[in-house]
């Protein structure tokens, strides 16, 4: 029976797995492995911060998804891959393969930045989301009670760096709920200040110019209606335990800092020895396989925000979202599929679909293709289309 290791268990590598469940069943072994215990719902993040969803309704029990395609998980951290050998390396054991699905994501890039990691809350997972939930209330509690204003003013800072969707939707969502914790603990909401900052000259700055254009003016308007400071054009130079120091040598006083900045691939991927572009992604062929000294490898495949891949029609790299991670873990078990069974294999093509940003609770910006919708209906469509993702792996 082949064996298919799954590295790396987030949205592209659970998606590889169901999948390869459907197509295959019990013809061959399935490992998935992952350092964290839970996968957790990424465009729902903001959702946990603000109180809007309790954390159990985005996460899901790796072990019991595994169990239930009576498959293997390990919980372990991969710590070497080894293409030539067939095998990767965990904190705890080694693991032969037959065939391999590189979906281990990202971390956090803080680009090196003095303070930035020490200070900054990460934003990757449910129980960030929680820590940030709690630490803002605490802010509050602690404000409430302090004389001095120059303290209270810094706890009821808050500032979001990173204007991209995911520093969007965060910063919005937050402003539902300082205003429910201003009702709470009996402060005025001109006391409080949300702040984002960003360092090129607008939000979402990856996008292609000719959206840009119809998205960007919308969403800055959206933020400043909402009362959102926003600082662009200014990149962050230092982080300390109360401040964020820019570029142009401002100073905000701040007890929270939420990074979004970006991301970037895992040490392990640059030490495998397969080929990557320069910032780190694995190059990947049509069909989704890395290269090993410049000869695509048969067996091993990569899915989600790991890989590099160029769209033919913009001839840029794919933005790294949610439903290119899906499709490309669909590609890599359907490719999978025609491995064992002698069948031909798949191109993977990108799918165009409506992405949706949300601007706190009552509104929303999307696009499909160049066509752009706003207001509530984009935010019904941004629920319909993450519900129905999220339910996938729920049941």
């Amino acid at each position: 029976m082949k064996r298919v290791v799954i590295a790396g268990c987030g949205i592209a590598g659970l998606e590889a797995a169901l999948n390869l469940y459907k197509m295959l069943g019990n013809k061959v072994e399935i490992i998935g492995v992952d350092k964290n215990r839970f996968f957790s719902f990424l465009p729902y993040l903001h959702r946990v911060a603000s109180l809007t969803l309790k954390e159990e309704k985005i996460i899901v029990s790796l072990k019991d998804f595994f169990n239930n395609l009576r498959s293997e998980f390990f919980r372990e951290e991969v710590v070497e891959i080894k293409p030539e050998e067939n095998k990767i390396v965990t904190t705890k054991q080694t693991i032969d393969y037959d065939y391999l699905i590189i979906s281990l994501g990202c971390k956090t890039n803080f680009y090196g930045i003095p303070g930035a990691e020490e200070n900054c809350f990460d934003f990757r997972d449910a129980e960030d989301a929680v820590r940030l939930s709690e630490h803002i209330a605490k802010m509050f509690f602690y404000a409430k009670k302090t004389d001095s204003k120059e303290k209270r003013r810094q706890m009821l800072r808050f500032t979001v760096c990173g204007a991209g969707a995911t520093g969007i939707e965060l910063v919005t969502e937050l402003k539902q709920y300082i205003q429910y914790l201003c009702k709470k603990y009996g402060i005025e909401k001109s006391e409080t200040e949300l702040v984002l900052v960003e360092a090129m000259p607008n939000v979402l700055p990856g996008l292609p110019e000719e959206l840009s254009k119809k998205v960007v003016g919308y969403t800055e308007n959206s933020l400043k209606r909402l009362g959102v400071k926003l600082i662009c054009n200014s990149p962050v130079v230092e982080v300390g335990k109360d401040f964020v120091k820019l570029k142009d040598e401002k100073f905000l006083y701040t007890n929270t800092v939420v990074w979004c900045g970006g991301l970037k691939t895992h040490t392990l991927i640059k030490n495998s020895g397969l080929k990557t572009d320069r910032r780190g992604y694995l190059e990947v062929n049509p069909y989704l396989q890395s290269s090993f000294k410049e000869e695509f490898l048969e067996n091993v495949y990569c899915a989600g925000d790991v890989l590099t891949f160029i769209d033919k029609k913009t001839g840029k790299p794919l933005m790294k979202i949610g439903r290119h991670a899906v499709d490309q873990g669909k590609t890599s078990a359907k490719n999978i599929y025609a491995n064992v069974t002698g069948k031909r294999m798949v191109e993977y093509v990108p799918r165009t679909e409506a992405t949706v940003i949300s601007l706190g609770r009552s509104d929303a910006i999307g696009f499909y293709g160049n066509r752009v919708f706003k207001g509530k209906i984009a935010l019904w469509l941004k629920y319909w289309i993450e519900d129905g993702y999220l339910k996938r792996y729920k049941t």
